[in-house]
């Protein structure tokens, strides 16, 4: 199929959505906190931040950067907060790398 240059509609929310995405699980710390947070099923910051060994704020921030992105879920229980994987947008994200990486090949 040969794109000419009036079917090229590029749609910057959902290339900065992308980019989001890819930034979230493209970091050694937040790949940690994935990995965690797979193992325990839920984790709160607390038990993040005693696991990782890093300061409250720090997790804080990388866990807010992983929900933003859609991929960790919130739970509230009273004042803490529980974190899951969003394990069915996760799917959807791989489909759509393996997609692309079969359309570059």
């Amino acid at each position: 199929m040969k794109v000419h240059q009036q079917d090229l509609a590029i749609d910057a929310i959902s290339i900065k959505r992308a980019a989001l995405i890819v930034r979230a699980l493209n970091h050694p710390f937040r790949q940690k906190i994935l990995r965690l947070i797979h193992e325990e099923e839920a984790l709160n910051v607390t038990q993040l931040q005693d696991l990782l060994e890093e300061l409250q704020p720090v997790v804080s921030m990388h866990l807010g950067l992983l929900r933003e992105a859609g991929i960790v879920d919130v739970l509230r229980d009273g004042k803490t907060r529980w974190y899951s994987l969003n394990y069915e947008y996760l799917d959807k994200v791989y489909g759509s790398v393996s997609r692309l990486r079969k359309g570059v090949s």
